[in-house]
C-alpha cells in the first residue's frame, strides 16, 4: 500500500498550518517600525546617556547597538525559518528521517537519506 494512504487528517493539517507558516511574510510596515525605532534609540540616546556615562557613553551605546541591531536580524531570520540557508530548519532532512522511518514501518523500500555537513547545510 502506498505511503500516501497512510496519511492522516491531522498531518495534512499541520501540513497546511506549516505552508502557511512559509508563505505568511511578517507585514513590512512592522517590519520598518522596528527597524526605525532601534534606529532612532541608538542616535539619540547618547544624549540621554551623556550626563550620567560621561566619556563612557559612546562604549555603552555601542553595546546597545550590538544588543538591538543583532536582535533585529535574529528576528529577520526567524521570519522564514524553512529557508535552505544554514542557520534556518533542516526540514527537508526531518521530513526524509520522518519518510524513512515510516517506511520502515511499512517494510517498503525506503530513499536515501539526506546528509547534514558540519555547518548543518544539507548535502
Amino acid at each position: 500500500m502506498p505511503l500516501s494512504h497512510h496519511v492522516t487528517p491531522r498531518c495534512l493539517k499541520v501540513q497546511a498550518n506549516l505552508e502557511k507558516l512559509l508563505l505568511t511574510p511578517l507585514p513590512l510596515p512592522y517590519t520598518l517600525l522596528v527597524s526605525r525605532s532601534i534606529w532612532l534609540y541608538v542616535i539619540f540616546s547618547p544624549f540621554a546617556l551623556a550626563s550620567a556615562l560621561g566619556w563612557y557613553t559612546p562604549l555603552f551605546n555601542a553595546v546597545i547597538a550590538y544588543v538591538f541591531f543583532g536582535l533585529e536580524e535574529v528576528a529577520r531570520q526567524m521570519e522564514a525559518p524553512f529557508r535552505t540557508q544554514a542557520q534556518c530548519l533542516p526540514i527537508n532532512w526531518l521530513c526524509r528521517n520522518i519518510e524513512i522511518s515510516i517506511n520502515e514501518a511499512l517494510n517498503e523500500d525506503s530513499p536515501p537519506p539526506i546528509h547534514i555537513n558540519e555547518q548543518w547545510v544539507l548535502s
